[in-house]
């Protein structure tokens, strides 16, 4: 066991000067947590920031009382959301309220859990907070709350060596390999004569060796594989502005930059999320309105004369009988024409929440209907994980921020989709550091699964990553234009290891935390100072 030099505080003496200190290291935490993913002052983001984002925070969590970490963690929670997702403001002020709330709460638990670890007399505690960590991160992915903006990992999203292991252990790997550091150099600052914790800092550094020679040694190689073009249409028009007319001038941009495009022979044409409005098979089949059914003709109409394959964001409608009575049903989709016929639609499977679902209506109505009293539109989600067949490519496609999942695009590629093809609608948010921040996450599910991945998106972020993770192109942000661009196809029999087995890292973290926490609690209460640096 290991002493720590660091003077005992009970409550009564926690005087309110440290408090103020330790409230300007939270501050300290949550700005570099910020400007280390894509933000509003360097829109890639500093990603070696976030090697540090978790120091200010242990080194408070190492030195208060419990009850206090409790305090800290909904302050630094509902702080750290509130400057990284400052564009929620522009999606639906209501969501910038009720997310920073959600983190307050989780951090609420995370930081006791945290300081109990950070105060554990012994040289694993460094190890086990960076394990606490991940097993945080991936639980906050799950269920109907599950939401990935604000993963560490993800900070590394330009350092292609760094993150090659990706395809071992997903975005979990990563995040672990990035947060290990900052709670090293808290413990060799709290126990600086411990001879012990070098020999683990020494292991932990082996480790990040490791990590650079695999990502310099595992890259694919990708001069000999088939090559697939795609043209990606950015028509920068924000269909959430609604209205007819709205609707036909997104349309006639899309017809220029799709005939422009053609003339580079791409294989493949692909619109943004709902870059088409209205619905299209639902006025083909019931035609509501003169008016739209012209605008939908007009569409099917222009499909017929394309020479390539049409994929496109659309709200797929249908007219569906149910208890209260024939209803219509809309599913956010992808679809894909071929001479004006439908021959393919995938239904976005996860939803976001508050915005586009909300399954609790019966048991808090009175929220339901402040939601749609705020003009939210709710979706119902598909169930199948459907790959659309362009000219014998098997494509999967998730919706919006469907590609910010993991697990998810992976059930595309067990399904042998040999692409990715993302379809978003970031263009509300008018904010390239927002763009940036859903392109960087999208990037991992290019290495995790060794598949390209390209965004077809109505404002950005535009572009075509490869199997290794790298940019091959892209359009800039807010512009109307379009990219054509050659992607290599990786055989289907090609997998990876995270392909196979999934999360299967998180699963064992959150194993060994929930095992540790529990015993240290136990020790905690049975034998108090012996195991603690402070009560």
């Amino acid at each position: 066991m290991v002493s720590h030099n660091i003077n005992n505080s009970s409550k009564n003496s926690y005087s309110l000067q440290q408090i103020l200190i330790d409230l300007g290291f939270l501050v300290l935490g949550a700005v570099l947590f910020a400007l280390s993913h894509p933000n509003p002052l360097v829109v890639q983001g500093i990603g070696p920031l976030g090697f540090f984002v978790l120091l200010p925070v242990a080194w408070v969590l190492s030195r208060v009382p419990l009850g206090l970490s409790v305090l800290y963690g909904a302050f630094y929670g509902w702080l750290s959301y509130t400057l990284f997702n400052y564009w929620l403001a522009v999606f639906n002020p209501v969501a910038w309220v009720i997310v920073p709330l959600i983190y307050l709460s989780y951090h609420l638990v995370l930081f006791p859990v945290l300081a109990l670890v950070l105060r554990w007399r012994s040289n694993f505690s460094f190890w086990l907070a960076g394990i606490v960590w991940v097993s945080y991160e991936y639980l906050r992915t799950q269920g109907y709350l599950g939401y990935s903006y604000g993963i560490l990992g993800y900070t590394q999203y330009e350092w292609l060596t760094w993150i090659q292991s990706a395809d071992i252990g997903g975005v979990w790997l990563t995040t672990f390999l990035v947060v290990m550091p900052a709670f090293l150099i808290n413990q060799l600052l709290i126990t600086p004569s411990s001879r012990n914790l070098i020999l683990h800092g020494i292991v932990l550094s082996l480790l990040i060796m490791a990590n650079l020679i695999y990502g310099l040694l595992t890259p694919m190689e990708l001069k000999n594989l088939e090559g697939w073009r795609v043209a990606l249409i950015q028509h920068n028009i924000d269909p959430w502005k609604g209205g007819l007319l709205q609707y036909k001038l997104g349309f006639e941009r899309l017809k220029i930059l799709t005939l422009d495009a053609l003339k580079q022979n791409p294989d493949v044409v692909i619109w943004s999320e709902t870059a088409f409005v209205p619905s299209i098979e639902y006025h083909k089949r019931y035609r509501p309105s003169p008016e739209t059914w012209e605008l939908v003709n007009e569409f099917l109409e222009f499909s017929k004369t394309l020479s390539v394959p049409l994929i496109l964001g659309n709200g797929h409608g249908e007219l569906v009988t149910t208890e209260e009575g024939r209803q219509r049903h809309d599913a956010n989709a992808a679809l894909i024409y071929e001479q004006g016929e439908l021959k393919g639609i995938y239904k976005k499977v996860h939803l976001v929440p508050f915005t586009e679902h909300f399954p609790y209506r019966n048991i808090l109505p009175w929220f339901y209907d402040f939601l749609v009293a705020n003009d939210i539109h709710f979706w119902v989600a598909g169930t199948n994980w459907t790959l659309l067949d362009v000219d014998g490519v098997k494509v999967g496609t998730p919706i919006c921020f469907e590609d910010t999942f993991g697990y998810l695009n992976r059930e595309f590629v067990l399904r042998q989709a040999q692409v990715l093809v993302n379809l978003t609608n970031d263009s509300w948010s008018n904010s390239r550091s927002s763009m940036r921040q859903h392109y960087s996450m999208a990037v991992f599910r290019a290495v995790e699964n060794r598949r390209s991945l390209v965004r077809a998106t109505n404002g950005g972020w535009t572009a075509a990553v490869d199997p290794n993770g790298e940019m091959l192109a892209d359009l800039l942000p807010l512009t109307e234009d379009f990219l054509v661009v050659e992607i290599p196809l990786v055989d289907v029999s090609r997998t990876t290891l995270y392909t196979r087995w999934g999360d299967w890292l998180a699963y064992l973290f959150l194993t060994i935390s929930v095992f540790s926490v529990f015993l240290l609690i136990f020790l905690r209460l049975t034998k108090g100072r012996a195991w603690f640096s402070i009560e």
